[in-house]
């Protein structure tokens, strides 16, 4: 009987430490995602929340086809650019990845606002950038829920 009593107490302490080790590496997960997602709201929540899409709407084209208002948005998309160089350090393909989405927003912008666009091409353009400003949000929040950026 006391070697069996031996045995459940020895087992009782291994599975004791090995739950006690499991927790401290989910809790330390839990804190990383929560610490990384409050420099994420102080770094984008602004520019997601508001300024993108009250940038976005100031987006028209005049008379002859030309996109006016950009300047706005292409500001913000630098402002966030500017703000993701944290994550540079610490997650080099997420910033990767955004720096790359608020470079093709950008440059869909530049390369719109250089011509005349007729009104077909027009409704294809506020498309494209709608799927772009969706991807970018959807990468940002996939970062925000701590997800991994592949």
């Amino acid at each position: 009987m006391d070697i069996a009593a031996f045995i459940l107490s020895i087992i009782s302490i291994i599975a004791t430490v090995i739950i006690a080790t499991y927790e401290l590496v989910q809790n330390r997960k839990i804190n990383d995602i929560t610490l990384e997602a409050e420099y994420f709201d102080f770094l984008f929540k602004e520019s997601m929340l508001r300024q993108i899409p009250l940038s976005r709407a100031k987006l028209v084209f005049d008379g002859n086809g030309k996109l006016t208002g950009t300047d706005d948005l292409i500001e913000v998309l630098n402002s966030m650019r500017r703000n993701s160089i944290y994550f540079q350090y610490t997650d080099g393909t997420f910033y990767e990845k955004l720096k790359k989405q608020l470079q093709g927003i950008e440059d869909l912008l530049d390369e719109t606002a250089d011509k005349n666009v007729v009104a077909e091409d027009q409704t294809k353009f506020f498309n494209e950038l709608k799927e772009n400003i969706e991807t970018l949000y959807d990468l940002m929040l996939k970062k925000y829920l701590g997800k991994k950026i592949k």
